[in-house]
């Protein structure tokens, strides 16, 4: 689910940025970018060399030789485009589910699966999806929770 590239434009920088907001959680090695991005291994390090600089990643631990790399969740700019981000996806789940909600958002997560939708979004109420699948990786999720939808619509 790419979003800011698509906003921002398909560079190297966005591509490598916006993989640590979909991946906040997660230390990532170059390698691992390399193959989620198809960016080549030198423009990788060099851009992860700016984004350490900025703050906006921090070196995680290592593993053996291997460095890696998490987003920054203290940094105020890494805050500012992991909103960025939800916001985008938040409102662009929000336009599917008005539209057709199991087909739509089953194509969006990528994999066949059974939508639930509890509530209608509005500023006020949290857009609740619980989507269950039979994918080998059993993904079972929650789209956006009532806090992130808070601060996204205040």
């Amino acid at each position: 689910m790419y979003v800011l590239s698509e906003l921002f434009g398909n560079c190297p920088q966005v591509k490598i940025l916006e993989t640590f907001a979909e991946y906040y959680d997660d230390t990532l090695s170059g390698s691992d970018i390399m193959q989620m991005t198809d960016v080549s291994k030198a423009t990788i390090y060099s851009h992860i060399d700016k984004l350490l600089k900025e703050g906006i990643i921090k070196k995680a631990r290592k593993v053996g030789k291997t460095q890696l790399y998490q987003l920054n969740s203290n940094n105020p700019k890494a805050k500012i485009i992991l909103m960025l981000e939800r916001f985008i996806v938040a409102e662009r789940l929000e336009k599917m589910v008005e539209k057709e909600p199991a087909t739509v958002v089953s194509e969006y997560v990528g994999v066949p699966g059974i939508i639930q939708c509890a509530t209608t979004p509005t500023p006020e109420t949290a857009l609740n999806i619980s989507i269950q699948t039979s994918a080998p990786c059993g993904i079972c999720a929650t789209a956006v929770s009532d806090e992130d939808w808070r601060i996204l619509y205040g």
